[in-house]
């Protein structure tokens, strides 16, 4: 399980870290900087030949307003939702008009994969209202492989962790 609050620098790419969150039993948003990362985890199939994530809710282009706010109300044990940051604020609506977004900042844990991007994209309006909303959730985290350290004072409360890893990969700390 990923910790919560925490700012983790996973030093690799592909280990797994929106795997566990997507396999962790509770109710999560998912926010990466591209849509690869979605169709990839949208359409990933197990080994039986199922959908890996069969829950996963993914908001993309073509997605309504309503249909968020159908999956909220839908009767499923740990909600999973994936977006980019240029359409979380559809998230927060479909909260909003269905009276959820108290429940939405306390009960759903916001993931900020690849957090550097909002750095190295910060041209990209989104990805700076991600950052900021991420400090409205009870429960946050940032996972970057290529990590930048935050100036914002409230990246206090984060814990951190590094990955590190022994070459060749025997161990991993």
């Amino acid at each position: 399980v990923l910790p919560e609050n925490s700012f983790i620098h996973k030093g690799r790419t592909g280990i797994g870290g929106t795997h566990l969150e997507l396999k962790t039993d509770r109710n999560s948003i998912l926010i990466v900087p591209i849509k690869s990362i979605i169709a990839d985890k949208v359409n990933s199939i197990d080994e039986y030949g199922e959908l890996e994530y069969p829950n996963l809710f993914c908001v993309k282009g073509g997605v309504k307003i309503k249909d968020i706010e159908e999956y909220l109300l839908k009767d499923i044990p740990f909600k999973k939702i994936i977006d980019t940051p240029d359409s979380l604020h559809k998230i927060i609506e479909a909260a909003e008009k269905q009276q959820m977004i108290n429940e939405l900042y306390s009960n759903f844990y916001l993931i900020l994969d690849e957090a550097h991007s909002v750095i190295t994209e910060y041209y990209r309006k989104s990805m700076i209202e991600a950052f900021e909303l991420l400090f409205k959730f009870r429960n946050k985290i940032l996972i970057s492989a290529t990590p930048y350290y935050f100036s914002d004072p409230r990246m206090a409360e984060f814990n951190y962790y590094r990955i590190k890893f022994d070459e060749p990969i025997d161990n991993i700390t």
